[in-house]
């Protein structure tokens, strides 16, 4: 089974879970809509699968884009997979994006980070800006 066919499962299996931390799934795809629904159908998915994901739209979220290996792939480039947590202020909380299918972020440990995070009120990081001069 591709691995992102596994990995929407996992997600669909840990959708409680999530949903307890006040955490809303989308997930997005760079298919058109006839085979997101395929995928939606064989994994089973029941939270928000958004779909045509544009290369310009990749790119703006900062996605490794890859072309297909052969056509039992797919038959246009497409993202590797990202995550993005984004909290109730709106802000992009946690990011995890790799350039290869079997690189992401583990769905069992992200929702104990959301809810160590939640609990603590720990603040984004990676936020660093030079200094302004006056």
């Amino acid at each position: 089974m591709p691995l992102c066919k596994q990995y929407l499962k996992k997600l669909e299996s840990l959708k409680e879970q999530f949903i307890a931390t006040g955490t809303e799934i989308v997930a997005i795809s760079g298919n058109p809509a006839e085979k997101a629904a395929a995928m939606v159908e064989a994994t089973g998915a029941t939270f928000a699968v958004a779909y045509r994901l544009s290369i310009e739209q990749m790119q703006d979220l900062r996605l490794s884009i890859s072309n297909p290996r052969s056509s039992d792939e797919t038959d246009r480039p497409f993202p590797e997979p990202g995550m993005f947590a984004v909290n109730g202020e709106g802000k992009v909380q946690l990011i995890n994006i790799s350039n290869t299918p079997f690189n992401r972020a583990d769905l069992g440990e992200l929702v104990e980070t959301i809810e160590w995070i939640q609990e603590n009120n720990y603040p984004i990081r990676g936020t660093y800006e030079e200094p302004a001069f006056t």
